[in-house]
Parts: structure tokens; C-alpha cells; sequence
């Protein structure tokens, strides 16, 4: 279990993180839990301004529950995650003949 305080949004919000340098802690995590994939391991980002008590707690119930994601922020009363959602390529718009072929040919990308 890491915890990080990158804004409470994995430094996806619109002021972006505000401790960068939690991102390594987060990478770290992440990798890790990829090198023991049946280890319970998580990373946990918070809002600066939380209180001591309150993380050490949210920390304390995360142990506890959903196992299957990885990476949670908090944020005043909201608990957030990542998602991936499978998209189509709209190519409508792009001049194809500008585009290297593997992107031309429907084949699958994950971003």
C-alpha cells in the first residue's frame, strides 16, 4: 500500500498533480503489483489538505475492499479510479495517405 498526494485525482486534474514526484511512488506501486500479481497492492492518492487521520483510516478501508483495482484517488468525498474503455479509430477527418499503413488497416490500439 502507497499513498501519494498528487491532488487526489492521480494527477489527472485540470492543475495536474500537485506533488509530481508522487508519480514515481505510484509507477513503483504499479509495477510491483504487476511483478506479484497475487499481493495485495494499491496506491492511494489524496488531497494535500487532508488531515493525518483521515488517509490513515481510507488507507486502513481500502485494505479491506475492491482488491482488483490498483490505483484509487480521493478527493473531498469522492473516490475515484481508471477506467479503459474500448474506442473506434475515426479516421473520417484524417488524410489516410499521411498515415503509416498499420494504422490504416483496422487493427486493434490500446492508448
Amino acid at each position: 500500500m502507497s499513498a501519494t498526494r498528487l491532488g487526489g485525482l492521480l494527477g489527472f486534474g485540470d492543475n495536474g498533480a500537485t506533488a509530481p514526484l508522487g508519480g514515481a511512488v505510484t509507477g513503483f506501486t504499479k509495477a510491483y503489483k504487476r511483478e506479484r500479481p497475487d499481493a495485495l497492492v494499491k496506491t492511494i492518492d489524496f488531497e494535500p489538505s487532508r488531515k493525518t487521520a483521515q488517509p490513515a483510516d481510507i488507507l486502513i478501508a481500502e485494505t479491506l475492499a475492491d482488491p482488483g483495482i490498483v490505483e484509487v484517488g480521493y478527493r473531498g468525498d469522492d473516490r475515484f479510479t481508471i477506467t479503459l474503455l474500448d474506442r473506434p479509430i475515426d479516421l473520417t477527418n484524417v488524410q489516410t495517405d499521411r498515415l503509416p499503413d498499420y494504422l490504416t488497416n483496422r487493427r486493434v490500439f490500446l492508448v
